[in-house]
């Protein structure tokens, strides 16, 4: 599960099945709401087999959590590599839905009296720069 105020980054995951009977694996994202998202489903492991099944980065958010979950208790080995990166800085401002009004903070629209249901929340999260994907020169 991703920290409060952090972003991970999946950078590889590996799956290893060691007792020579091989399964299927279910790997899942399931986000705040408790939505879950299949990232991979019955995805079959042979006897003794090793699977990179990442060829791209996954991005978590805050709170969302990656679960592995095989079909047969069998010996099988998950690693996971992630980078968990917390935000150089947050902005948050709300703006009137009607009119487009922008204030910074909450007692500012509250002052001239308007109700949270006509207002949005937008927030801006800055992230430091990663390079994920190094260059040969």
């Amino acid at each position: 599960t991703v920290p409060s105020f952090k972003t991970a980054v999946v950078k590889s995951l590996l799956v290893t099945e060691d007792a020579g009977s091989g399964t299927t694996i279910t790997i899942t994202l399931v986000n705040t709401s408790s939505a879950i998202f299949n990232v991979y489903k019955d995805k079959a492991v042979g006897s003794k087999e090793t699977l990179e099944l990442l060829t791209h980065p996954l991005i978590m958010e805050e709170g969302e959590a990656l679960k592995v979950q095989a079909a047969q208790a069998n010996e099988l080995h998950v690693i996971a590599s992630i980078l968990v990166i917390k935000p150089t800085k947050v902005e948050t401002t709300y703006r009137h839905k009607e009119t487009g009004e922008l204030f910074k903070e909450r007692k500012d629209w509250e002052a001239k009296g308007y109700k949270e249901e006509d207002m949005a929340q937008d927030v801006n999260v800055v992230m430091p720069s990663l390079d994920l994907f190094g260059e040969t020169k």
